[in-house]
């Protein structure tokens, strides 16, 4: 079997780029072997000099390079020794993961492991909102809220729902129920978050193989606080039946990186 990442470092040497491309294209290799363990933390990246001369680009260029996957998170500049791996499971952020999704089908356990944790944080940033929603239900309007879920629901509505456009309006409910509380610093956490998760069409299929379920939720959450009857009670069966929704769809996710895994487990389920 062919290793994609060999093919495209050989791609990359032969194949004339534009600058930007080249860059992209570089990073992409370099992080490639942090992610695979290729350089493991603590190791060091290779020299300017180095990346410029294995990849055939100008050290300006790789010095953008190196620029890049420190904003990413991958690396650590230090004086007098170098650009550092780092440990991405301790140090890595919003950046490093939505970068990794490239390469889930390479790392499918680690990148189904973030995938389950980032649902875990989303989860708890809407389930926080609702909290404060249900303790004082007359203290914020619903009807931003209310707007953004028609167009969710025209949208589940078509005779084919665009699943990306889905998932970018109900982000804008979740947003606009954060926003009704007052709660400004926690929506930039959560647009982070999410972009980390639609920047990956294959999250995107995990996440709605259903979208009429995830209407009927927000439907009976913005009816019940429309009418002033979404009480505390409320939260924690709500957000099992949410976590139901998360655990699958981390099963869809690995069934989807791992077809094979998929027939598995529906013929042992055939059978048990």
């Amino acid at each position: 079997m062919l290793n994609r990442s060999r093919v495209k470092e050989f791609l990359l040497r032969t194949n004339p780029l534009t600058p930007r491309k080249r860059v992209e294209d570089v990073v992409e290799q370099l992080a490639w072997r942090i992610i695979s363990g290729r350089l493991a933390p603590g190791d060091l990246l290779p020299s300017v000099r180095a990346i410029a001369q294995e990849f055939d680009i100008n050290p300006s260029t790789a010095q953008i390079v190196l620029g890049q996957l420190s904003a990413l998170g991958f690396v650590e500049t230090r004086p007098g020794i170098g650009a550092v791996v780092r440990d991405i499971r301790l140090y890595g952020g919003m950046s490093t993961w939505r970068y990794l999704f490239r390469f889930a089908h390479e790392v499918p356990d680690l990148a189904a492991d973030v995938l389950a944790d980032l649902l875990e944080l989303r989860l708890m940033l809407v389930f926080h909102t609702l909290e404060r929603i249900a303790a004082a239900p007359d203290r914020a309007n619903p009807g931003d809220a209310r707007a953004a879920f028609a167009r969710m629901r025209a949208l589940a509505q078509q005779g084919r729902c665009e699943l990306q456009a889905f998932a970018e309006a109900e982000l804008e409910v979740a947003r606009r129920c954060v926003f009704a509380v007052g709660q400004t610093a926690i929506i930039g956490t959560f647009n982070s978050l999410t972009d980390a998760l639609w920047d990956t069409p294959l999250v995107i299929d995990a996440m709605y193989p259903n979208p009429s379920a995830n209407i009927a939720v927000w439907d009976w959450v913005l009816d019940r606080w429309e009418q002033r009857t979404l009480c505390l009670r409320d939260v924690p069966r709500l957000r099992s039946l949410v976590k139901g929704f998360d655990r699958a769809t981390i099963w869809r996710f690995r069934t989807l990186l791992l077809p094979g895994t998929a027939e598995a487990s529906s013929a042992e389920r055939a059978t048990g």
